[in-house]
């Protein structure tokens, strides 16, 4: 009597396995048909044995790889490699994982694989960005509708940067009878300072965070800031510490009490403080979903930077106006540059502006032609299925009614035979406009 074999598994399963996955189980299909021997079964037992991650936590680890590319950060192998190091450190292994890892598990989990993604100059992205733009609208209603974001829980931040010193053109009063350039003195202290602004989709603004080049905090500036944080690099700049202490207290802590959903969104830049690993490891242990705008869109695409930074700008170089009015030369410290960052701040980042923004970059409400009608394209429109409208009115006519009957022509003559016309009909009926 032959032996009962088990049941053949689909041909779609075959390819879904890894390669150890098969041989394990067609061992096993082999013992249950009688056979006998352990040696295929004791080489697949010792390589599971040798992996270092669980098969829980590779899992895990896959699934994380996969959110990150529904959220438009597709995790460089590096960053994979970063994550598996961090899960094993709580086990108490701190030896790196070997160069040879990626390639293991990918062979081990098909849904994954190794990619180039070639990096686009501005030209090209400039050029490509009716399609760019496109697929990153439909991104984030995919994503937004998957995730049921409330809009209260949109956020958008970004960084600015400021000179302590510098003023703004403005028209002044000069003898006409002298031939030298007329110019104003600014102040000599023009250091670099760098502000993490965060805004809204309902038109709240997060408290700023500020970042001072120097070594120490010094207590003036804190008396001067009454609202937000103060922090330090040696250059002025955000880096990789202050992006994610911001993320974790500025914006986490920050939005928690208020977060009226399950999920929150931040739409950030391609910064590089803004994609470490341990930043998206928070997002991701926290629900925060961080969607990543296309490279050269900021412009069209980021609120901050379409309705916010330009009067923001324009109100603190206005203020710096002020305290130059009356003197010849003036100097602008930290503590006056906190002064008048508040006042301009107060001025420009209000809920009006800042909704208003959102108007603007197609996401409030949901209009994405707003910004797909400034290319002159049909591929947009067509991959979007929008129908961008004219941004050109239709001409204005005057319509003359007479006994020849009605007469139309261009309200604004471009010849002068059409305004021959216009005389000659005006003369033998009334006329309107249409």
């Amino acid at each position: 009597m032959s032996p009962i074999l088990p049941e053949p598994l689909p041909p779609s399963w075959e390819a879904e396995l890894s390669r150890e996955d098969r041989i394990e189980l067609a061992y096993t299909a082999w013992l249950e048909a009688g056979g006998t021997g352990n040696r295929i079964l004791s080489i697949t037992k010792a390589a599971k044995q040798q992996q270092r991650l669980s098969s829980g936590e590779e899992a895990a680890l896959l699934a994380w790889v996969l959110r990150l590319q529904a959220w438009g950060w597709p995790a460089r192998v590096q960053q994979v490699r970063s994550m598996a190091n961090e899960i094993l450190l709580p086990k108490g292994d701190k030896k790196p994982i070997g160069p040879n890892w990626p390639q293991k598990f990918m062979t081990r989990y098909l849904e994954v694989k190794a990619a180039y993604i070639p990096p686009l100059d501005k030209e090209r992205a400039m050029a490509q960005n009716p399609e760019i733009l496109s697929g990153w609208f439909n991104l984030y209603l995919q994503t937004k509708t998957t995730y049921e974001v409330d809009e209260r829980d949109i956020y958008n931040m970004d960084e600015k940067g400021f000179m302590q010193g510098v003023i703004a053109k403005y028209k002044v009063m000069v003898s006409k009878y002298d031939k030298k350039k007329a110019y104003m003195t600014q102040c000599r202290n023009r250091e670099w300072v760098s502000l993490i602004e965060c805004v809204s989709m309902d038109g709240r603004s997060l408290p700023p965070w500020i970042i001072f080049k120097g070594k120490l905090i010094q207590k003036a500036w804190k008396e001067a800031l009454k609202s937000g944080e103060i922090t330090i690099s040696e250059n002025g700049w955000t880096d990789n510490s202050i992006g994610y202490e911001w993320l974790q207290k500025g914006f986490g802590q920050e939005t928690k009490s208020c977060q009226k959903g399950e999920y929150r969104m931040l739409l950030v830049d391609g910064h590089a403080s803004h994609i470490t690993t341990a930043a998206i490891q928070y997002c991701v242990d926290h629900k925060i979903i961080l969607l990543c705008l296309p490279p050269h869109t900021t412009h069209l695409l980021q609120p901050l930077d379409v309705g916010i930074f330009s009067p923001l700008a324009t109100a603190y170089k206005s203020h710096v106006q002020r305290i130059t009015r009356l003197r010849g030369s003036y100097h602008i410290d930290k503590v006056d540059f906190l002064k008048i960052y508040q006042l301009a701040r107060y001025e420009a980042i209000t809920p009006i502006n800042i909704k208003k923004a959102w108007a603007a970059s197609g996401l409030l409400p949901f209009s994405p032609e707003l910004v797909l009608q400034q290319f002159s394209t049909t591929q947009a429109s067509q991959q979007y299925n929008i129908k961008i409208r004219p941004t050109t009115p239709p001409e204005a006519t005057i319509t003359s009614t007479g006994p020849n009957g009605n007469f139309h022509v261009a309200l604004t003559p471009a010849n002068s035979i059409q305004i021959q016309q216009i005389l000659q009909h005006v003369t033998k009926g009334a006329c309107h406009t249409q």
